[in-house]
């Protein structure tokens, strides 16, 4: 993200303005800072290994009931794993067809 091109110079001096009083050495400069390196954190965190969902933190996140996640095992578009004996769904099939909008059958 390229803070300095996307905010205007008068909305980055008035942030500034109102949070001098809890942040005295605060400068534009510094602001612009904190934003792209909050920005570039972001990024990283996104980047990230997420925890596998279960079967009912899927059926949340996708909309569909327990037979639809079933029939979705067996036709590939979601793979499950065993952990401790539990079945659990890796997030990436979960986002990947989240981000796809595909048609869940």
């Amino acid at each position: 993200m390229n803070v300095k091109n996307q905010i205007s110079p008068a909305i980055i001096n008035a942030a500034v303005a109102m949070l001098i009083q809890y942040i005295p050495d605060l400068t534009p400069t510094n602001l612009i800072s904190a934003l792209q390196g909050y920005e570039n954190a972001k990024v990283l965190l996104d980047d990230r290994p997420r925890k596998p969902y279960t079967i009912a933190e899927t059926m949340k996140l996708l909309g569909v009931s327990k037979p639809t996640i079933y029939r979705m095992f067996e036709d590939g578009s979601l793979t499950k794993c065993k952990i401790r004996g539990s079945t659990r769904i890796p997030a990436e099939d979960v986002n990947r067809l989240l981000a796809s909008n595909s048609e869940i059958r």
